[in-house]
């Protein structure tokens, strides 16, 4: 792993052992950081990975960037903002931290795609309608 990856990741284990994020989101933002090269954005299924993998295949970790809390542009709790000159990562533990996609429990009115590239923004979407075409019926 090089250096640029491993102070991210350094800085995401950092805050699994304060207990802010879970192991378990860890472990796949992990994954989605060791292996961005190799994955298709489009063949990605969980909202996290999406949102690593966009990010870095974006070249969001090239340039000089900054880590800082935020409100989560979803849910409004406290998330973790990776930010350079014209790209942000947001990484929300409420959001993310489900393992099916935050979005779908969101009103359309709620999200904020701003900042994911077009291919993103109509991946999650298109996932969303298969979601709601998946989801049991209230009866």
């Amino acid at each position: 792993m090089d250096k640029k990856k491993q102070k991210f990741v350094g800085l995401l284990a950092q805050k699994v052992l304060s207990g802010e994020i879970s192991q378990e989101l860890f472990k796949r933002l992990e994954l989605a950081v060791n292996y961005s090269d190799e994955f298709k954005i489009q063949e990605l299924g969980d909202p996290a990975a999406v949102a690593v993998v966009d990010w870095f295949k974006r070249r969001g970790l090239e340039r000089a960037w900054t880590f800082t809390k935020t409100a989560c542009p979803g849910c409004s709790k406290e998330s973790y903002a990776f930010e350079n000159k014209n790209l942000m990562l947001v990484i929300c533990p409420n959001c993310m931290g489900e393992k099916t996609s935050p979005l779908l429990t969101m009103n359309p009115g709620q999200k904020d795609l701003q900042g994911l590239s077009a291919q993103v923004r109509e991946i999650i979407l298109r996932a969303e309608a298969r979601a709601a075409n998946l989801s049991p019926q209230p009866k």
